[in-house]
């Protein structure tokens, strides 16, 4: 096994796991890819500066602040890691603006193009209904228990069970570590 292969892998592990614990999609595919790159000795960010990180993290789950309507938090994640590894920060955008391009073309390459490949959309809302045939409102107690109930019943389609399943935090935390990988030129 290849050492990509070893991250891509330990990412998705990382995201059953650390799925269970934080339930969160962005939180949870942004600490399992950036756990699994260090788990083969590449640090993104010190723990101290990932723990703060995480903090900024935690409201793109659910479509961006559980509004269902904005990017998975899963996609938020995954290409919030590819930018920053891409490296484009202010001196490079005052040089010449069009870099952004760069990044986005990461992004799309590594994480969105496979999203929109597997699901036919990035949006939150969209992808929970084309895997359950529902949409809850993450904002409303009654249909929020109703999608936890839901959940519990359909774990097939709802739950993370193993790194074969199509779950959004699985894929999304595997294809992030990967494009993450081949940006740093890890094989």
């Amino acid at each position: 096994m290849t050492k990509k292969e070893k991250i891509v892998s330990k990412a998705k592990d990382l995201a059953i796991e650390y799925g269970q614990r934080y339930v969160a999609c962005a939180p949870t595919v942004f600490a399992a890819i950036c756990d699994a790159l260090r788990s083969e000795g590449i640090e993104l960010f010190t723990p101290e500066v990932q723990e703060q990180m995480f903090k900024g993290i935690v409201a793109l789950e659910g479509g961006t602040a559980a509004q269902g309507t904005g990017a998975c938090g899963a996609v938020a994640a995954s290409v919030f890691l590819v930018s920053y590894v891409t490296d484009i920060g202010t001196r490079e955008l005052t040089e010449d603006p069009d870099k952004t391009g760069v990044a986005h073309q990461n992004a799309i390459k590594g994480v969105i193009s496979k999203f929109m490949k597997e699901y036919g959309t990035i949006v939150c809302r969209d992808i929970r209904f084309k895997r359950t045939g529902r949409i809850y409102s993450f904002l409303r107690t009654d249909t929020v228990h109703e999608m936890k109930q839901f959940m519990k019943e359909h774990t097939d389609i709802c739950g993370i069970k193993d790194v074969t399943s199509n779950h959004p935090v699985i894929t999304g935390s595997g294809w992030g570590a990967g494009a993450v990988c081949d940006l740093k030129g890890i094989e």
